[in-house]
């Protein structure tokens, strides 16, 4: 329930509900629109036992700000949280505690399978990472991140890569363009300080 599918009027993806606040992160690609974001953003929480949102309450957000080089956004629930089921996500804090072998839970929304899950083992944890390009200039994404064969598919950005006890270990962002199977999560200490 802390896991949200995120809608703009192009795209969908995830997102992590970090605070009684309403405050979400994801990922930067998720909200964006050429050079800048959607105006129109729109989230609903996965509710255990259900598996699409035919009937789900939807929230406005605003974008309290972005960072395209770590591909990090922040929103903001415009309205107060109506469902006491809803959960939030603890952020793990501790760089140490990530092992590589250890098992990686993911759950998000790939191909418009909402809420789906999947498991895994971290590979690896590499610093410094750079991916991708976010604009025309040609500028790559860089930040730290975890490499894990947790399956990952497209609607997936945005969610959450877990640890055994529940706390989130990175954000799922990106898969290797060319192997199945080695995929990328924005780690933790990344998000905690793009939050700070």
């Amino acid at each position: 329930p802390a896991t949200v599918l995120i809608r703009t009027n192009f795209a969908h993806g995830s997102g992590i509900l970090i605070d009684k606040n309403g405050h979400v992160v994801t990922n930067y690609h998720v909200i964006q629109r050429g050079d800048t974001v959607s105006r129109n953003i729109m989230l609903a929480f996965c509710r255990l036992g259900l598996t699409d949102f035919k009937d789900a309450y939807f929230y406005e957000t605003t974008v309290i700000k972005y960072d395209k080089t770590r591909d990090l956004a922040l929103l903001k629930i415009n309205s107060p949280l109506n469902d006491k089921n809803i959960k939030i996500a603890p952020l793990e804090t501790d760089e140490s505690d990530i092992i590589i072998g250890m098992k990686a839970h993911a759950i998000g929304h790939p191909v418009d399978q909402y809420c789906s899950y999947t498991q895994g083992v971290v590979s690896q944890y590499i610093k410094d990472y750079k991916w991708g390009r976010y604009s025309e200039d040609g500028n790559s994404h860089k930040a730290t991140v975890i490499q894990t064969q947790t399956p990952i598919n497209p609607g997936n950005s945005g969610g959450p890569l877990i640890n055994d006890n529940g706390k989130v270990i990175g954000m799922n962002t990106f898969g290797h363009p060319e192997a199945l199977g080695i995929n990328f999560a924005v780690a933790a200490v990344e998000i905690n300080d793009f939050i700070d």
